[in-house]
């Protein structure tokens, strides 16, 4: 597993990409060494071999306070997973969710919102995005509080290349179930498609540390470090050219 998920940094670049804080000032590196996951501290850390990321959980759990604050524990998967710079479409999502706070749905309503669901998904498999988007939202007006509605809206919105909306979808579904691995992977896919590698790489981590052995978020994180790293080569080469002179 070591192996699998060898670190795709070679330099410091990585302190970018992912060393982002929460809104209670840890990052991910800090939770997953709290957490005791070797294979993400493998990634996140300049560790070259298991034996060297259990030292590091080992000591950064002799220097912890003696009390971790509940909420700093959980800062990865709190019911506010965004961060402080919230993009419009975040911003939105959140507003959304404000509206649901006290609302009920009746048992009437939530079973047909529940059809409505499974007719969007025999859509989806046909690939017949806008229809199963169209029965999505109809659930999602019979019961707005089930966050897979919105994650499969989500899925149509990418594949439709709507990816400001996939996005702010998949806040939505993160804001509801914060504990969701699902949500948070649709949160990196849109932030990728939309060229947001730091938060994607960032989302990607907050899925992994909710299911650590998905292969499918971890090849994601590593493609959000990457297209990160690559991204951060290419400013700093543009930056050093300008300061050549002419």
């Amino acid at each position: 597993m070591a192996a699998l998920l060898k670190k795709t940094h070679d330099d410091a670049t990585v302190q970018k990409y992912l060393v982002k804080r929460t809104a209670t000032g840890e990052t991910p590196l800090n939770v997953a060494l709290h957490e005791g996951h070797v294979e993400c501290v493998l990634l996140l850390s300049d560790a070259e071999d298991e034996a060297a990321a259990l030292a590091l959980i080992e000591t950064a759990k002799q220097n912890a306070p003696p009390e971790r604050p509940q909420q700093v524990v959980d800062s990865i998967t709190a019911t506010t997973p965004l961060n402080n710079d919230k993009s419009k479409e975040e911003q939105e999502a959140l507003e959304i969710v404000q509206q649901l706070a006290g609302l009920s749905t009746s048992d009437d309503d939530t079973q047909q919102s529940l059809e409505l669901k499974r007719q969007g998904n025999e859509y989806f498999e046909k690939k017949e995005w806008q229809a199963a988007f169209d029965f999505y939202t109809k659930a999602i007006a019979l019961n707005p509080t089930d966050a897979s509605f919105y994650s499969n809206r989500s899925a149509c919105c990418m594949e439709l290349e709507l990816y400001q909306e996939a996005l702010k979808d998949a806040v939505v579904a993160r804001y509801i179930r914060p504990d969701w691995s699902k949500a948070c992977y649709r949160m990196a896919v849109a932030r990728m498609a939309l060229g947001r590698y730091e938060d994607a790489a960032v989302s990607a981590f907050e899925a992994l540390n909710c299911d650590e052995d998905n292969e499918e978020i971890k090849q994601l994180l590593r493609e959000a470090v990457k297209k990160g790293q690559i991204e951060y080569h290419a400013q700093q080469n543009a930056t050093n050219q300008n300061k050549d002179p002419s």
